[in-house]
């Protein structure tokens, strides 16, 4: 909201001005990521069952959350801890 009203009256220039080096960087870093993530989880399948595997991916927003609080000092929330337990909860579920 507040990029969107700087945009519109001219405070933010620099978010209107990309140029077509940095916009090709970015295009290529979210379909290399993408690519190489999906490259991994078909792999990882392929070598171990589904019902081992499926568990381990799914506890990805629990890493992102750590990293977060460890490298940009994020603060931990209870809103955070209680959906970092019903994660951790549903992937046990899954797995039993």
């Amino acid at each position: 909201m507040k990029a969107k009203y700087g945009y519109r009256y001219k405070k933010y220039k620099e978010f209107g001005v990309l140029a077509l080096k940095g916009f090709s960087f970015i295009a290529l870093e979210g379909i290399f990521a993408s690519l190489i993530g999906h490259f991994a989880y078909y792999y990882a399948l392929k070598l171990g069952e589904t019902s081992k595997i499926v568990p381990i991916t799914s506890a990805f927003p629990v890493i992102t959350v750590i990293l977060a609080v460890v490298f940009l000092a994020e603060k931990m929330t209870v809103y955070k801890g209680e959906g970092i337990a019903l994660i951790v909860a549903g992937i046990y579920l899954i797995r039993f």
